[in-house]
């Protein structure tokens, strides 16, 4: 068994042999002299440890970030909270399924995060942060910022000293161990306020979610397994966060954007149903929630209740909002289109034409916007079989001739 893929996650959580297990603890620690000829110490603190491979780095972890002795770690370890120990070990067998998970990694786990705790706030703040999100390919952008950079870089230097994260070779990019972020999560539920730590960093997530613009696609696909983990999570909390809808909306978005259109729905069902639980009726953030997941319902071939919403959005903004305001001629423009879908051709063409119209009245002869209604406009005709139209039916103008 290769020692450095025990370190890494590869394979389960296995007890070693003593021999791979000293060998385990003698390369995890950076002076390997510890290990040396203290045979007895060595013996009574592997035994301690039931030779789990994460237990022994963890262990090493502390003894090289604190540079204590293994009789002091081992006094440590025995004084930790027992009902805290056999809950968690409890829980590892119940939803992670780790064969070897016993006492042993539950007990240097929490002998480490008590250290943090009491010497390291940010650091402590950012282990409940990634508590909460997705424990693989964790950009350094999604972290909760501190500063100044020294002391964030101090931060992160601890909780990689302590091995609760390591930092990829390639980049800015962190992984947890997943027996790790489940025995933060425990601790969160036990020890802390977990519903407290999931409403900040849901906060802290919606606020820099980027868009679906493709020139942030890289950004968001990085993003989106973090904020996705991070929304089905809060769907268990009984005090829900408003963020969270904010954050729905861009997730379900990209989501779009990524082809991966059923899922967007879901999230984007959420944002409008609680935001028409919340929100008046003529309320701009209720009326763009309805409009995106009309859109998306039309991308997921459910075009009839697309064409319900849009209609919706139209009738009540006709009522707030100027003939020429740009949010009414755009929901007018895609009930045109998902009129046109549901095989309502007349009404697409009689809505485009008064949006062509009201456009050329407003925007410049090259404006994208006036361009992509007339474009439609020109499919519409076709459509309905006024072919001349397509070509001739526009006036100088740009109007409807």
């Amino acid at each position: 068994m290769a020692v450095d893929l025990v370190v890494r996650d590869v394979i389960e959580l296995q007890a070693l042999g003593r021999d791979e297990a000293k060998t385990l603890l003698q390369k995890s620690l950076i002076d390997p002299d510890m290990v040396g000829n203290k045979e007895p110490a060595v013996a009574e603190l592997l035994d301690e440890l039931a030779d789990l491979p994460l237990a022994i780095v963890q262990a090493a972890a502390y003894l090289n970030t604190n540079t204590t002795t293994m009789p002091r770690y081992l006094r440590l370890l025995r004084n930790t909270e027992q009902d805290m120990v056999s809950l968690m070990s409890a829980e590892f067998r119940d939803s992670a399924r780790y064969e070897g998970a016993t006492n042993a990694v539950a007990s240097t786990w929490l002998v480490s995060f008590e250290q943090i705790r009491k010497y390291d706030e940010i650091a402590a703040g950012l282990l409940a942060y990634v508590s909460c999100i997705e424990p693989k390919a964790i950009p350094r952008s999604i972290l909760p910022t501190v500063q100044p950079e020294a002391r964030m870089e101090t931060a992160i230097g601890t909780l990689c000293g302590y091995a609760f994260l390591t930092r990829r070779a390639e980049d800015e990019t962190f992984d947890v161990h997943r027996l790790v972020h489940l025995g933060m999560r425990i601790w969160g539920r036990h020890h802390g306020d977990a519903s407290t730590e999931t409403r900040k960093a849901m906060q802290h997530l919606a606020g820099i979610f980027p868009s679906d613009h493709f020139e942030k696609r890289k950004l968001w696909r990085e993003y989106l397994p973090h904020a996705v983990r991070l929304l089905q999570e809060q769907e268990e909390e009984e005090e829900e966060e408003p963020k969270k809808y904010e954050l729905c909306i861009s997730v379900g978005r990209c989501l779009q954007a990524d082809g991966r259109v059923r899922e967007a729905v879901d999230f984007l069902e959420q944002a409008w149903r609680w935001r028409c639980s919340n929100m008046d009726e003529k309320h701009s953030d209720r009326l763009l929630s309805q409009y995106t997941l009309a859109i998306a319902y039309q991308a997921d071939g459910q075009v009839g209740m697309a064409v319900e919403l849009l209609e919706h959005v139209v009738a009540v903004e006709a009522k707030v909002l100027a003939e020429d305001h740009p949010s009414r001629l755009a929901s007018q423009h895609e009930l045109a289109i998902t009129y046109q879908a549901d095989g309502q051709v007349s009404k697409a063409v009689e809505l485009l034409e008064h949006v062509v119209t009201i456009e050329a009245k407003v925007l410049t002869e090259d404006h994208p916007d006036r361009l992509a209604s007339q474009h439609e406009l020109a499919i519409a005709y076709k459509a309905d079989g006024q072919v001349n139209k397509t070509t001739d039916g526009l006036s100088r103008d740009g109007g409807v001739a």
